[in-house]
């Protein structure tokens, strides 16, 4: 082979002509690239369960069918809730116990005192003298006074025994036979008279002087409480009605026991000193 030939070859080889060829080579063709399936790869599928509930039954809701607005609906101005009304909270009632209210007059010719109902006119009390004893000459029940129920054949509720002595009076409330203990009544600090204890509390009252003449007011000795009042009767003229008694129910029938009886020595020594100062002015003046 000759030195041209040779050289010619190597040009060849270099510029990729042959010369066996009179067309041009044609660039290698390579296949597109394959496009990605997203989709290719099966989803997740849940395991199906078939619902285990209570049938449905259409006809066991009455309105669940769609019902339309009124026309004029949205044309409404908005609907606020009113405000809550304040509501002042109630306030503390004080218990305040009733009152029983008494009529006092004397009756069976002054030897009695009785205590009635202002409404029915009904005799509730009276305040005696009691029986005597024809062998010993003493009352039977050891009272000088005696409070009944009702009448003088009525339950006795207590009475009074004049001290031998002084002749002050000492209260029983009760009956002594049945072991009710006598007291002797007291005057206190504040200027109450005729005080007692009530056995219902222990506590002790007095009666202290009213407003008028012949009035009178039971006063807790301790707190100063007024618990009863007495009012005399308007006519001056009358000879048997003394006056309008209440008593505030603190306690049962031996708290009115208590209350009675001391009023009624109250107004009775009262009456007693006022017939006495006018018997003795009769006397001086004639």
């Amino acid at each position: 082979m000759s030195l041209s030939s040779f050289l010619t070859k190597i040009e060849q080889k270099v510029t990729g002509t042959s010369s066996s060829s009179s067309h041009p080579q044609q660039p290698q063709q390579y296949p597109p690239p394959a496009t990605p399936q997203y989709n290719a790869y099966p989803q997740f599928q849940p395991h199906y369960q078939p619902y285990q509930g209570p049938t449905y039954n259409q006809n066991q809701f009455s309105n669940v069918g769609y019902q339309a607005p009124p026309s004029n609906y949205y044309n409404q101005p908005p609907q606020y809730a009113p405000a809550p009304s304040y509501t002042q909270p109630p306030q503390q009632q004080h218990f305040r116990p009733a009152t029983k209210s008494l009529l006092l007059s004397y009756s069976s010719a002054g030897t009695a005192t009785s205590a009635k109902d202002p409404d029915t006119n009904e005799q509730l009390y009276i305040v005696t003298y009691p029986k005597y004893d024809s062998w010993t000459g003493k009352p039977k029940s050891g009272l000088d006074q005696e409070l009944h129920i009702g009448d003088k054949k009525g339950q006795i509720l207590g009475g009074w025994k004049n001290s031998e002595l002084t002749a002050k009076p000492s209260i029983c409330i009760g009956e002594p036979k049945n072991g009710a203990q006598f007291q002797k009544l007291r005057s206190s600090s504040i200027g109450t008279k005729m005080g007692f204890v009530s056995p219902h509390n222990g506590r002790e009252y007095g009666w202290k002087k009213g407003d008028e003449k012949f009035a009178f007011k039971l006063l807790d000795v301790e707190s100063g409480e007024e618990v009863a009042a007495f009012e005399p009767h308007k006519s001056s003229m009358s000879m048997s009605k003394l006056g309008k008694l209440e008593i505030r129910l603190i306690g049962g029938e031996d708290w009115i026991a208590g209350v009675l009886m001391t009023v009624v020595i109250l107004v009775n020594n009262k009456v007693d000193d006022e017939i006495g100062k006018e018997v003795l002015q009769a006397v001086l003046g004639a």
